[in-house]
């Protein structure tokens, strides 16, 4: 037999790479209906294994056909090999995510996939979403991996990511802070007055202070003043200030506009404030209170004079006011009188003065004039005469006593 088989292949075969990465044929792949005159006794192909570097490569394979006698033929098949097996994309279920210290955190897949493989090679990873910020605090959100391998095959998995914020607040006060009462005598005060720039990777919601009034009973300690301040996530932190309350505000000096004052038995007259402060006041409490004059006497009877009050507070503020104070003296002398004989000199008179009829008198101050209604008297006079005694004082305070005057008359013709 010297007739040759006929060799008929197909005239192109596509194949699909497996899970593996590769393909194996036979002649099967490639013979269409070869035949022979008496029986075909082999098939060989001359290629017979592909993996995925053949991908989308277009390759000849020869068949080559033998009968019993050795006779051959041969024919060819355009191969091509395609890849149409998706990869493999297993992700996490779910992720939680601390943002940093500037808000903020990105991520790779390594923190959604779990596990990815292709059959031949993955040529790109994309996240739906890699870039996190404050916004996304607490809100549960579906993150999509999607691989796509070098033949365009797709597949993708999807992680829960919770954005989560664990970075406390960073708090700056200032080192002391002066405050001043007011006239009320408190002070209120709310964070701004202690925080510097305390800042958060987020936002701070709250400020709050452990002490925020001040009253009198405040000066002057020192008093430490925590600052809290509190994210949206609950993170919170504190610091402290030197809080010193002073008072500034001097005293209300109010005093009356004019004052009478009545001299005493003496002839004297000491004052205190109360004579001078109609209603005075603090915003917290008056310390001292001290006039510049306190004493009188006779020598100020109707002179008026500027007296001055001085108020001063427990932190030392002081403030004046002025009276004008009038001193008058409205006590009467006193007088006593007491009856008296007198006797006629050689000329039939006799003159006498206060002395005789006045046996003792009190004055506080000074006597301005005395009057005493008769001092002379002479024969027609013998007998008892009633005499008046008048004392005024430098204030027209007058009193007045009268005296049995006997006269007689005792030398002989």
């Amino acid at each position: 037999d010297t007739t040759p088989p006929t060799a008929l292949c197909f005239s192109d075969t596509l194949l699909r790479i497996d899970n593996s990465g590769n393909f194996t044929i036979d002649s099967s792949f490639i013979d269409s209906a070869s035949f022979d005159n008496c029986a075909i006794a082999t098939w060989a192909i001359d290629i017979n294994t592909f993996d995925c570097s053949s991908i989308l490569k277009t390759q000849t394979v020869t068949l080559t056909i033998t009968d019993s006698t050795g006779n051959a033929s041969s024919c060819s098949t355009l191969v091509t090999l395609v890849d149409t097996t998706r990869p493999i994309a297993l992700c996490f279920s779910d992720t939680t995510l601390h943002l940093d210290s500037s808000g903020a955190f990105i991520i790779d897949s390594s923190f959604v996939v779990s596990a990815s493989s292709d059959n031949c090679s993955i040529v790109s990873w994309a996240l739906s979403k890699s870039a996190f910020s404050c916004p996304d605090l607490n809100i549960v959100q579906p993150t999509n991996y999607t691989i796509t391998d070098s033949s365009g095959n797709v597949n993708s998995c999807t992680t829960q990511i919770t954005i989560v914020d664990t970075i406390k607040p960073i708090p700056l006060c200032f080192n002391d802070t002066l405050l001043r009462l007011n006239a009320s005598g408190s002070f209120t005060i709310d964070s701004s007055f202690i925080d510097s720039a305390s800042f958060d990777n987020c936002a701070i919601a709250t400020w709050s202070l452990d002490i925020n009034s001040f009253d009198c009973s405040s000066i002057p300690q020192t008093q430490t003043v925590t600052l809290t301040v509190t994210d949206f996530s609950g993170n919170a932190n504190t610091c402290s200030t030197q809080v010193t309350l002073i008072d500034t505000t001097p005293p209300t000096a109010l005093c009356f506009s004019d004052t009478l004052l009545r001299i005493d038995n003496s002839g004297n007259f000491t004052i205190d404030s109360s004579f001078i402060d109609s209603a005075s006041f603090d915003n917290c409490a008056i310390a001292t209170w001290a006039i510049d004059i306190n004493t009188f006497d006779c020598s100020s009877i109707l002179k008026t004079q500027t007296v001055t009050l001085t108020i001063t507070d427990s932190t030392g503020n002081a403030s004046s006011c002025s009276t004008l104070v009038t001193l008058v003296d409205t006590i009467k002398p006193v007088l006593n009188c007491v009856d008296t004989t007198i006797w006629l000199d050689s000329t039939g008179l006799f003159t006498i003065d206060s002395s005789f009829v006045i046996s003792s008198f009190y004055e506080n101050c000074n006597v301005r004039s005395w009057n005493v209604s008769k001092t002379q008297f002479e024969c027609n006079d013998i007998g008892i005469e009633t005499v008046y005694v008048t004392i005024i004082d430098s204030s027209n305070n007058f009193d007045q006593c009268s005296s049995q005057v006997t006269i007689v008359d005792t030398i002989k013709p």
